[in-house]
């Protein structure tokens, strides 16, 4: 960005406060012979008729463990 605000500032600062405040989370993976990575998407082109807005999602899969949405 090339004019950031002060509310953007404002935002910024929650990231090192969600980061320090979550440091003892983590991911459980499975063990399993595969590591396979799977990707999964789907896309709805226009189908808001308000607005003609499309949308869209994916998942991401190492082995049996999901590892992105």
């Amino acid at each position: 960005m090339h004019r950031p605000s002060t509310n953007h500032w404002n935002a910024d600062k929650h990231i090192p406060r969600y980061l320090k405040g979550t440091l003892h989370y983590g991911l459980f993976l499975r063990c399993h012979s595969s590591l396979a990575l799977h990707a999964f998407a789907d896309a709805d082109y226009a189908r808001n008729k308000d607005n003609y807005s499309s949308t869209s999602a994916y998942a991401i899969f190492l082995g049996p463990n999901l590892i992105s949405l």
